[in-house]
């Protein structure tokens, strides 16, 4: 299945990319897609456990399920005042 992922921040730092398709095996989850490409771009996302996912502009857990043609967006935590 193929999915589109958008970074966002310093999540986009990160990574190297604001958006990026990717080729994913059916049945991954959000976590597993972004660890899929750590993987493949030899790189971490500092304060993983703190990302917040948002698929098809809704966020959602980190275990949701992908579908074809999902857009997963990664955002580095938020706060404000």
């Amino acid at each position: 299945m193929r999915i589109t992922i958008k970074a966002f921040a310093s999540v986009k730092d990160s990574l190297g990319f604001s958006e990026r398709r990717l080729d994913l095996s059916s049945g991954t989850t959000a976590e597993g897609a972004v660890r899929a490409v750590e993987r493949e771009l030899g790189v971490g996302i500092p304060d993983f456990d703190s990302l917040l996912f948002a698929v098809n502009e809704e966020y959602c857990r980190r275990d949701r399920v992908l579908r074809e043609n999902d857009v997963l967006a990664l955002f580095p935590p938020v706060s404000g005042g």
